[in-house]
């Protein structure tokens, strides 16, 4: 069974179209969903899954990138 999880980490910041301010900073991004592979490079969480197996909305996420991972129990985090 995998695991339920919330992921915070530091991504790239982007903005499309003109702009005459930014904000030179990474931003700070929490992803929740199932893990579905853990190893030395990162983790891996799907955010949608069905009731039959299918997966849905994966991201993969390298572990230099990482701040944080907590993992969830059934009503709240462990």
């Amino acid at each position: 069974m995998n695991r339920k999880v919330i992921v915070e980490w530091i991504d790239a910041w982007t903005s499309g179209g003109w702009s005459d301010t930014y904000d030179a900073r990474p931003a700070k991004v929490f992803t929740m969903g199932l893990v579905l592979e853990e190893n030395e490079k990162g983790i891996m969480v799907a955010q949608s899954y069905t009731a039959d197996g299918g997966f849905g909305n994966l991201t993969f996420i390298p572990n230099e990138d990482i701040n944080t991972v907590t993992y969830l129990k059934e009503g709240g985090p462990a």
